[in-house]
């Protein structure tokens, strides 16, 4: 059975001269006031050590090993072996100090704990070496709990010369340091986001969208095999989603989830990333078929091994998240449909306005329109274009604009919301601005437009210079 080893959590540093030298004038160092020269485990080193150990149906993967450097408060004139040992009586005290509940290692696991001493050579306060705590691979296999607790403490060894006039005792407040190990058969993992949305879009000239996704995965640890993503949906998991989330999203409908094509991820031996990502989707035609508002599909991830085991990681959940919505605008237009107006604010006139002043919203398409106030977050107006047009695209751009909602009305008694801005796509003209195009031409006298403004924009310290102005401009497909 192969084990391959984790990185070492605890790092092996070392204090700065100076650090010793104020060090080594501290007679109450430790909380027993005698004058021995203690020994101490090294406070820049990590006082936990986590380490996990991953059962899966092809082997154990993962190691216990941790390496804690240790240093002496005084330079001593003899060399010293320090020695630790595993105080499993300290469990009780860590898991109440702490309000954890890990375990005591299996008195057969306990056993094999390996720990290796550390010597500090004479005239030197800091060990060459760390002391170091194994457990042996073949024992991982023992540890069923869910994470364990293994207290290491030092044990003075032997001193080697007669020269020291200070006796060396272990730290009682510096002495002690732990390791925890933890067990789980989630190998795998998502990564990245696992939320992952589709869109089923209404528009006057057919229903456009579909439903597809992918999630990437990656192992916690590299085995010695392949290793396949798969995905298995949960509906369980939706009121609870809705709740963290403030959402109303609807389960799919069975037929829908029964024709969900999945692809495999594949994770190949040795490495820790899918080569090939793990996808859904689902037959156009059905997808189409949707009509509420939004709908959720929650899919735990799947592990199958190189035998054909499979697991499912209940920890491991992604979201195929499904929109729909009717709109007028194109988000992939080839140009701008109809008759751009050249003649711009010639054509139409204000009816009325918040934030704008109506005698200065006729100077010309692309000679913009004042924002009548300073770092305002919003602003609006309606234009009479005089006569009922076709309209079949509109430009809206400047610095200062985030978003903006178009209404169409023939009557201003009904309208037809185009939507925001935001979230569709636009063709440009010559001067780069911004058109939102529709799928076909739409009857309208006026136009209602709500803005949505920066207020913290660098162009509100610019209006002399025209960077407040808003550009608005209109085409027809008469």
């Amino acid at each position: 059975m192969k084990i391959n080893q984790l990185y070492m959590v605890c790092g092996v540093l070392l204090l700065g001269a100076a650090t010793l030298a104020g060090c080594s004038n501290e007679e109450r160092y430790d909380v027993d006031g005698d004058n021995a020269n203690r020994v101490f485990f090294n406070p820049a080193a990590a006082e936990v050590s986590t380490f996990t150990i991953y059962h899966t149906p092809v082997g154990e993967f993962g190691a216990v090993e941790a390496g804690y450097p240790i240093k002496l408060q005084y330079a001593s004139e003899d060399s010293v072996l320090a020695t630790a040992v595993v105080d499993t009586t300290l469990v009780r005290t860590y898991n109440a100090t702490h309000q954890t509940r890990y375990e005591v290692l299996p008195k057969d696991v306990l056993a094999q704990v390996k720990i290796q001493n550390a010597g500090i050579k004479a005239g030197t306060q800091a060990g060459a070496d760390s002391i170091k705590v194994t457990l042996p691979n073949e024992y991982c296999a023992k540890l069923t709990a869910e994470a364990y607790l293994i207290p290491v403490r030092i044990a003075v060894g032997e001193r080697f010369g007669g020269k020291a006039e200070r006796e060396v005792k272990a730290s009682s407040n510096l002495g002690v340091r732990y390791i925890v190990v933890k067990t789980t058969r989630d190998l795998a993992k998502f990564t990245g986001s696992t939320e992952a949305h589709s869109a089923i879009v209404r528009t006057p000239v057919g229903v456009f969208g579909g439903i597809e996704a992918s999630f990437s995965a990656a192992l916690n640890h590299p085995i010695d095999s392949e290793l396949k993503v798969s995905a298995e949906p949960d509906n369980s998991l939706i009121d609870a989603y809705n709740e963290a989330h403030k959402t109303s999203y609807k389960a799919l409908p069975d037929n829908v989830v029964k024709a969900l094509k999945i692809e495999e991820g594949v994770i190949a031996a040795g490495k820790t990333a899918t080569d090939s990502k793990l996808k859904l989707s689902v037959p156009t035609d059905l997808a189409t078929s949707l009509t509420e508002p939004g709908y959720i599909l929650p899919v735990k991830m799947v592990a199958q091994y190189a035998n054909g085991t499979k697991e499912t990681l209940n920890s491991q959940v992604a979201y195929l998240i499904v929109e729909t919505k009717e709109s007028l605008i194109n988000d992939n237009p080839n140009g701008i449909l109809g008759t751009i107006q050249e003649n711009g604010g010639d054509e139409w006139t204000c009816v009325s306005a918040e934030h704008f002043d109506p005698a200065k919203m006729s100077d010309g398409p692309n000679g913009g329109w004042d924002i009548d106030g300073k770092r305002l977050s919003s602003a609006s107006f309606i234009i009479d274009l005089n006569k009922i047009h076709k309209l079949s695209s509109f430009m809206i751009d400047g610095s200062l604009v985030n978003n903006a909602h178009v209404y169409l009305s023939t009557d201003q008694n009904t309208w037809t919301d185009l939507g925001e801005t935001n979230g569709h796509g636009s063709a440009h003209d010559s001067e780069w601005n911004s058109w939102y195009v529709l799928y076909g031409g739409v009857a309208a006298r006026y136009v209602k437009v709500e803005l949505a403004l920066n207020a913290n924009s660098w162009a509100w310290n610019y209006a002399q210079w025209g960077y407040c102005k808003v550009k608005f401009n209109f085409a027809f497909d008469d």
